[in-house]
């Protein structure tokens, strides 16, 4: 499954994170994890969809503001492994 990283121009608490965490997602729709840079205004979710398109339109249908999404591969800093 593809991974994504959307860039959110919010600093959601962890009350409206876990409102969204609520959404009910699509088969094969991952919300895997968040990062909140709160002093910078800034939220970082990383997801696993089939495709951009999904992310993009789960995010618009919660009214959920987006500046980006982006197709992201893990690098394992231990391993060595990029998947």
């Amino acid at each position: 499954m593809r991974r994504y990283l959307a860039i959110h121009p919010v600093a959601y608490d962890k009350e409206e994170l876990g409102q969204l965490a609520k959404l009910q997602l699509p088969a094969g729709v991952t919300w895997r994890y968040t990062w909140c840079a709160l002093g910078d205004g800034k939220t970082f979710c990383e997801w696993e969809a089939p495709n951009r398109q999904t992310v993009e339109d789960i995010l618009r249908e919660s009214g959920t503001p987006c500046e980006g999404i982006y197709e992201v591969e893990h690098y394992d800093v231990k391993s060595g492994d990029l998947d």
